[in-house]
């Protein structure tokens, strides 16, 4: 039996990967996705008002949620110039606007101009996002989704997905935002609820 996770667009290849190999007649004794948004989700549930603002307030609390969960001053010092020096280089992709994130952070690293098979990597995955829609899989789905939702978006508690499987959704709520609840220090409340998931068919209540 196959047991498939993803991140973000990495749950939307491990979805398509479960499809594929169900259509095949394999076994899929777990999907599991971490805050990964169905097709469309976020388009049909964007509400009214300021996208920047609410962008900016979302990540301002999602920071500070995650400075509180630190536990020594020096990690939340190296934690918050770590997130700074981030911000700053989003500022300046935004100026630029030829280059996406990316292709400035390896420039900024290695003094060269990004690869073009990488450049072109990015387009396929922006394509694959705008243009993935996927039919249903017949398997169950196990959703893992951050505390710290957008404001702007209209909350469904499944992100979008009970139209995309025939089988049954299990959803946690786990610590973090959308890409922080899979690293430090949001890493370790995942990990607690995914580990007996993969440990012999431990079931785990639903937070």
């Amino acid at each position: 039996p196959y047991r498939l996770c993803g991140s973000s667009f990495g749950g939307l290849v491990a979805f398509e990967m479960a499809r594929q190999l169900r259509e095949a007649g394999e076994t899929i004794e777990l999907l599991a996705l971490f805050d990964t948004y169905a097709p469309g989700y976020a388009e049909q549930n964007t509400v009214n008002g300021s996208a920047a603002a609410s962008n900016a307030m979302y990540w301002f609390r999602s920071i500070t949620r995650q400075l509180r969960e630190i536990q020594t001053m020096q990690e939340r010092v190296l934690f918050a110039a770590n997130k700074f020096a981030k911000l700053r280089m989003k500022i300046r992709r935004k100026a630029l606007r030829t280059k996406n994130q990316f292709d400035i952070k390896y420039s900024a690293a290695t003094g060269k101009e990004l690869p073009v098979d990488i450049q072109r990597n990015h387009k396929a995955i922006d394509h694959a996002l705008s243009d993935y829609r996927p039919t249903v899989l017949d398997a169950n789905l196990v959703l893992f989704r951050g505390s710290d939702q957008p404001g702007n978006i209209k909350l469904d508690l499944y992100l979008g997905w009970s139209g995309f499987v025939s089988g049954e959704i299990t959803d946690f709520e786990v610590k973090g935002s959308h890409g922080a609840l899979t690293v430090f220090p949001f890493a370790s409340d995942l990990a607690k609820n995914l580990s007996p998931l993969l440990g012999g068919g431990t079931e785990v209540e639903p937070v």
